[in-house]
This record gives structure tokens, sequence and C-alpha cells, in this order.
């Protein structure tokens, strides 16, 4: 009996229930969710392994539904700015665009927690019947007011002109960041302690393969796109490291066995810093493992993908589980019954998983308030400019 059909002969199935409201879909979803006993994760009540789900015959993995709302409708053309005070310290940002030809407005509201457009027509404005006579046109504050009522006593300034498009853009990425970096821990049989894990200098064969699976091993040394990070002058994060771009983000992995071991160092303060900052951690579980969230210790990780390896007589296959912190809610894609992958399906699940993880875990506990000050912070700037 081969690793592969061990696993399979060992999955019991357990029928749970649970609150559509921690689901991130747009749709409701009413199928049972189940989960396994042949976790890959010990329990912890600071953590949740994510449901699978039995009935689920492909994975989803088409699932950024997120638009770059300015750059796909307001880019390079006639638009223009208005920056709204509705409150102290409570800011907004308008971009409008009148298309004359369907006689329809494209309004872009952007505040310190989302982005929101809404198109409406010209007959939705509502302003004086003097403006109309003399010719004057609807009132700043017509189009804030068309948008959302509670913006009519509000106040309003222009600040088209002098708003340069790389402010919006920055706005925008704030919301759909384009660069990722993600941690890879590895992680043998008998290891079991954070001091355990940042003590391998050398990986298995099999682990090999899945790096090159995930991305290009790039030499570190001069590299001009996107680091994570990585220090690509002075060779203190080592000579090379996994890369790789996909669905236009560009993704860097810190992979913790080719950071420099440093002999001397007992905390190994490069190798924790870089994994212990991430938001999302693949941990490879190099045999039949058990892996305790809490053994490698950081406020920073907050969604965990664990992958162990199964040989299928020549073929490589792999055991995925996920498991997050209890702030971060439940999200798709869902693995299925068994969450077994082969090899030319695992590299864009986990991408998908890792990548809208780290965008759900930034509205979620800590990283949610951070996402807020910080864009409240740049509408007030924009305020205080004009």
């Amino acid at each position: 009996m081969n690793e592969l059909e061990k696993v399979l002969n060992k999955q019991i199935l357990d029928f749970g229930e649970f609150s559509e409201e921690c689901l991130d879909l747009q749709k409701p979803y009413n199928d049972p969710i189940q989960t396994t006993n042949n976790s890959l994760f010990e329990l912890d009540e600071n953590w949740k392994i994510e449901p699978f789900n039995e009935k689920q015959e492909e994975i989803n993995l088409n699932i950024f539904l997120d638009n770059k709302i300015f750059s796909e409708n307001f880019l390079n053309k006639d638009y223009y700015c208005l920056t709204v005070c509705l409150s102290i310290h409570d800011y907004f940002l308008f971009t409008i665009l009148e298309k004359e030809e369907t006689e329809e407005i494209y309004i872009l509201c952007c505040s310190s927690s989302s982005s929101k457009m809404k198109i409406i027509k010209e007959s939705d404005l509502k302003y004086s019947f003097l403006r109309k006579i003399f010719c004057l046109g609807p009132p700043m504050s017509a189009y804030v007011s068309a948008f959302d009522p509670q913006f009519e006593s509000a106040t309003v300034v222009s600040c088209s002109g002098d708003l340069e498009e790389k402010d919006l853009i920055q706005m925008e990425n704030l919301e759909i960041p384009l660069n990722y970096k993600f941690g890879i821990l590895y992680v043998e049989e008998g290891q079991n302690t954070q001091e355990d894990y940042l003590t391998n200098v050398e990986h298995s064969e099999e682990f090999e393969d899945f790096l090159n699976i995930l991305g290009d091993k790039i030499t570190l040394f001069g590299w001009k796109k996107y680091r994570g990070g990585l220090d690509v002058n002075h060779g203190t994060s080592g000579e090379t490291s996994i890369y790789t771009e996909w669905n236009d983000f560009s993704i860097m992995f810190h992979v913790l066995t080719l950071i420099p071991y440093i002999e001397k160092d007992d905390q190994q303060v490069t190798r924790k810093k870089h994994i212990g900052n991430d938001v999302v951690v693949i941990v490879f579980l190099n045999g039949d493992i058990v892996y305790n969230p809490n053994s490698f210790r950081s406020k920073q990780n907050h969604i965990l993908i664990a992958v162990r390896p199964l040989k299928d007589g020549n073929e490589t296959k792999y055991q995925l589980e996920v498991n997050m912190k209890n702030c971060v809610r439940h999200y798709e894609p869902f693995l299925p019954i068994p969450p077994i992958l082969d090899q030319d399906e695992i590299r864009d699940y986990i991408l998908t998983k890792a990548c809208q993880g780290e965008r759900i875990a930034s509205k979620s506990g800590k990283f949610w308030d951070r996402f807020q000050n910080f864009r409240a912070d740049l509408l007030e700037e924009v305020w205080e400019r004009y």
C-alpha cells in the first residue's frame, strides 16, 4: 500500500454545520461542509482549520472578483476630482467622468474603508431652476449628493488639475495589491519547535520539486523586479530565492532553507524576520507530521497552508490543509474531499489561496485598522492640500 492509499483509507468524514456569514462568497452556499480526522494540524483554540467541500466537483480558482475600478474606467480619460469633508476627520475623494454619448456619469467614491462606483444619468442631478435657466450647469455638490444623499450637507472642493493620477492609483492598489510575499517553512519528521525549523539548512528532493512547481529560482544579487524585502545588494538574504509572476501579480517566496543560517546566531534573526513577517506561510511537511500552528512564534502569520507530499507509484501528489487565526473568515477556494491535488493542480490552488488569503486577512483584526488608518491619512492629506 503506497502513501496515497494510506491517506485515502484513513479519511473519516464528519458532517458539520457552518455559518454562511463566515464565508467570503458572492452567493449563498448551502452544501454541507466536511472535515477529516486525518489532519495535518494540531487543534488550537486560537486557530481554525478550514473545512473541506465534498460536493465541489472542481476547485473554484476564478475568485478575484474585485475590479480595478479607477484603472478600468477613468485612467487616461477626461475625468475630474472632488475632495469632500462630511465631518471632522471624515474625508472622501470623488472621481467623476461624464460620458456625453450615453448621457451617463461615472462616479467613483473612495473612503477610508473602500472604493465604490455608481453610474447615474444626467437627469439624476438635482439643482436649482435658476442654474438651469442661465445654463450654469449643476454645482459640484449635486454630483456627490446624487451618489449618496448623506453628502447633501458636505463641504465639496475641486482638486482637478493638481491631483496626480499616481495618487489615485496608489489608493486603488491599497485594495488590490499587485505584489505578494509568502513564507515557506520546511519541516522534517521529529521537528516540532521553531528552533528545530530554523536549523534546517538542507532540504529533500521532494521539497526541491515542490519549489520548482511554485516558481523559478532566481539570483538575488542585482535582482530588479519585486524583491519582497529580500536583500539584493549585499547577500544577507542568501544567493537565490523563488519568484513567480501569475495573474498580473508578482510573488516572492521567503524559503527558509534558502536564507542563510548563521551558526553564532541562536535566534536566527534574518530567517525569523522574513518568515515571521509574512501573513501567509506555506508549511511543507516532509513526512508523517502533524504541525502545531503555534510552534513558529509570530504575530503576523495569520494563514498557514500545510502541504505533505504523497507517493502514488512513480508520481507525487500533495495532501493539503489550510489553518487560519480565528479573526480571519473562511474563503474560497475550498479543498475537495479528499484534499489531495496532482502536480498540475497544486500551483494554481496555492497561489490563488495565498493571494486571496492575504487580501482577506488585510481586512481582519489589526490589519484592517492599519488599512483604514492609512487610507484615512491619504484622504486627509488630499483635503488639506486643496
